[in-house]
């Protein structure tokens, strides 16, 4: 009782401090009204196809048990999800994406499926959060107020660099033209787009800031994943560890709040592992099925998401160290399951462009051989961060990493400022710190006679 009479204080306190800002601070007039009406418009609109993809997946997944509130309404939102953006493409397909048609369908989709509404609601509120020690709870509340502020700036005008070269630039080329063509000369625009569906769903109903927030309502859904995955592999704790590191990573909390595809691609990797783990528990075949449509929704993704079939794959055939004929059977489930909910991507590319992976290795429309050389530049792309990487250890026995530049470098991605973290580097930075300043002395006073010419003669 006492706590919630301090935070009805603490409330009411800063009611009183910032109303008489707004007050005095004016104009406030009809325009501020109406874009705070369109943002709350954007809210509502993600609200519902958020719902819509819930209602669906649990329409779908009717025959699958799951252990946990959260573990079902995450997944079935990430199958909901890739449902609904497979119902979109075919709009775009038939040539039927227009703003009233994309109304039709939600309000008349949520109307059909009211019980399973319901059905999503009354599982929302039974989902139960533990969070007994003082750590947890801190933590907790570290991970709201991330992602909290992420919700802000989601609402803000799209500036995300990707997002304006292709994430937004094809649902807004399919509603221009009221149907999918051919794209025009960006190669990005043929990238996999289970994603952009769900944006072009977002902008025909409302607004591009609406697709901001279909991306940020992954890494919500992330978060979630991450959560169910570590109570049950491992302990609550660590679940709230694990989630307050991921949104404690700057570039992932940023680029949340941009109409990317990275947060899917999280989602559905991490969804699709902790099923297929559980699949070969239970062994039952349509598990199997439903880990290869969740990876099938990281295939649809990004073309660099072929590892998550095919290494969840390589776990379930090697589940029992050597392959068996029914792992087999269930590693190809797997693989045909991913194959057909992310497939549609590929098969759109090899009949608009003449190949499924455009632009790579077979060429296609607007691919010439100026192209083909210029992208297979060294330095550039994958040949440029394998020499990164294969770089990498030199940097922990770099003069400028472990000697005196690590210290002075502002660089945060310094290697040598990662690795004097660890005891061993310390000593080596103190010992040779110490050699240095002794150098540094007996050096001056040797040398100061001949430095002053020196310098005299480099100056002329």
């Amino acid at each position: 009782m006492k706590s919630v009479s301090r935070t009805l204080l603490a409330l009411g306190w800063l009611l009183i401090v910032v109303a008489p800002y707004y007050l005095l601070h004016r104009p406030f007039d009809a325009a501020n009204v109406l874009g705070v009406a369109s943002t709350l418009g954007d809210i509502a609109v993600v609200f519902l196809l958020l719902t819509l993809a819930a209602a669906l997946g649990r329409r779908v997944l009717r025959a699958f048990s799951f252990e946990t509130p959260l573990e079902a309404l995450t997944i079935q939102i990430g199958v909901g999800y890739a449902l609904l953006a497979l119902i979109v493409f075919g709009l775009g397909m038939v040539g039927w994406i227009q703003p009233f048609v994309f109304w039709i369908l939600v309000v008349g989709a949520l109307g059909l499926l009211h019980r399973q509404v319901l059905d999503i609601a009354r599982q929302a509120r039974a989902i139960q959060l533990p969070r007994g020690a003082r750590v947890e709870r801190a933590l907790a509340i570290f991970i709201l107020i991330n992602l909290g502020i992420a919700f802000v700036f989601a609402l803000t005008p799209p500036t995300g660099w990707d997002g304006l070269q292709y994430h937004l630039i094809l649902p807004k080329l399919a509603l221009e033209q009221g149907r999918f063509a051919t794209p025009p000369d960006n190669l990005s625009l043929n990238n996999p787009a289970l994603v952009e569906m769900l944006f072009l769903a977002a902008m025909g109903l409302k607004s591009d800031t609406a697709a901001q927030l279909i991306h940020w309502t992954f890494l919500v859904l992330t978060v979630g994943a991450v959560l169910m995955f570590a109570a049950r592999y491992f302990t609550w704790r660590i679940g709230w560890l694990a989630a307050a590191f991921l949104v404690a990573v700057p570039s992932i909390l940023l680029v949340s709040t941009y109409a990317y595809n990275d947060a899917a691609l999280m989602l559905y990797v991490t969804v699709a592992l902790f099923w297929t783990l559980r699949a070969i528990e239970t062994q039952r075949a349509r598990d199997f099925v439903l880990a290869g449509i969740l990876a099938g929704g990281a295939l649809g993704g990004k073309y660099t998401a072929l590892f998550a079939p095919l290494a969840l794959g390589a776990l379930v055939l090697f589940q029992n160290k050597m392959p068996t004929r029914r792992a087999f059977t269930q590693a190809f489930l797997l693989g045909v399951a991913a194959l057909l909910t992310g497939g549609v991507w590929y098969v759109r590319n090899y009949f608009f462009v003449g190949n499924p992976i455009y632009p790579f290795v077979f060429g296609g429309l607007y691919w010439d051989a100026w192209r083909t050389a210029w992208y297979s530049r060294f330095g550039t792309s994958a040949t440029r961060r394998a020499l990164n990487l294969s770089c990498a250890p030199c940097g922990f026995s770099s003069r400028s990493c472990l000697g005196f530049g690590c210290s002075a470098s502002r660089n945060p991605n310094c290697y040598g400022r990662r690795a004097c973290s660890f005891p061993p580097f310390r000593f080596w930075r103190f010992f040779r710190q110490r050699a240095w300043n002794g150098w540094r002395k007996f050096r001056c006073r040797v040398f100061r006679r001949s430095a002053l010419p020196r310098s005299s003669l480099r100056w002329r």
